[in-house]
């Protein structure tokens, strides 16, 4: 029918992205790498407490991001996915002001 319309025209082309938006720049590396670090150093002083069935998630978000923001490429996409499911358990975990700025960020990447 031709209700189906719209959804065609507002979908983007495959390959009409170009290069600098599907991959994280120099800058947002390094505002990733700032916020893990952020995070690594909140839970070794307790500050924030991830709870065992969240710990499982949390450690693969994390190696998720590492693996990316390590890699030649680092997918703009991948990494927002992730900071944001960081950013939820954060919030989760009493972590607001820095589960904030890590969604933040996760927003950013997957505009």
């Amino acid at each position: 029918g031709p209700r189906r319309r719209t959804a065609t025209q507002t979908s983007t082309t495959p390959g009409s992205t170009s290069r600098e938006i599907t991959f994280l720049s120099v800058l947002e590396i390094r505002q990733v790498e700032v916020l893990l670090t952020e995070i690594r150093r909140a839970c070794e002083l307790n500050e924030v407490t991830v709870h065992d069935k969240d710990r499982a998630v949390f450690d693969t978000e994390i190696a998720t991001i590492n693996a990316q923001i390590k890699s030649p490429s680092p997918k703009r996409k991948v990494v927002g996915v992730a900071l944001r499911s960081l950013g939820g358990l954060l919030s989760h975990a009493g972590a607001g002001v820095l589960g904030g700025s890590v969604l933040q960020l996760a927003q950013h990447l997957m505009r």
